[in-house]
């Protein structure tokens, strides 16, 4: 297994479903927001 591992964070719009944002990197709040 990979010990770097890369999470793809997205954000969608409830309403319509849209991805109105992504992000890759780690786990932390930092890499969320």
């Amino acid at each position: 297994r990979s010990k770097d591992k890369v999470w793809v964070w997205i954000a969608m719009n409830r309403e319509t479903r849209e991805i109105v944002a992504y992000a890759c990197g780690d786990r932390s709040e930092d890499t969320c927001r």
